[in-house]
């Protein structure tokens, strides 16, 4: 199975590119860019009593810039699956407390089903721990450049 391509930034950071300059710009070419927003407002089809918690979480999104306005439809999806799956999850602690073991079954489904969709969307989106650990870029190493590596870095600029 093939590895995932990462952006030139990431390996840059990783200290793993050994690539020219005319790959860089190729590669940097090829990459896709979002533009960086400062506010994402939620679909219109999203229910009114979910607009706050959208704001809410696009906005901490946004501050760690991993999220646009081509991810909107995603975090509305998963508030949507988030309340029925708590919707559904209050019907199987009554059905429970009623003595209907066949009423909490059949809930019980549509709380795996929601539960699964949640889960989903949120690793997309970067709201789980593991998906986070994938989306964070390394911040490269301050080392001091010696004066062998600069005069290479010149010369390779000149070339």
């Amino acid at each position: 199975m093939p590895r995932r391509k990462e952006p030139l930034k990431l390996l840059e950071a990783k200290g793993k590119s050994h690539l020219s300059q005319k790959e860089k710009a190729e590669k940097e070419r090829g990459e896709v860019k979002t533009r960086e927003q400062k506010s994402v407002t939620p679909p219109d089809w999203l229910p009114t009593d979910l607009r706050k918690p959208f704001g809410s979480i696009s906005r901490q999104l946004l501050a760690l810039g991993i999220f646009s306005k081509l991810d909107r439809d995603t975090l509305a999806r998963y508030l949507i699956a988030h309340q029925i799956y708590m919707k559904a999850t209050s019907c199987i602690q009554e059905a429970v407390s009623t003595g209907g073991s066949s009423e909490a079954v059949k809930w019980a489904s549509v709380q795996g089903r929601y539960f699964s969709q949640c889960r989903e969307c949120a690793g997309d989106l970067g709201l789980t721990i593991t998906s986070r650990c994938k989306l964070v870029i390394p911040q490269p190493k301050d080392t001091e450049e010696n004066a062998f590596e600069r005069m290479m870095r010149e010369r390779q600029n000149r070339a």
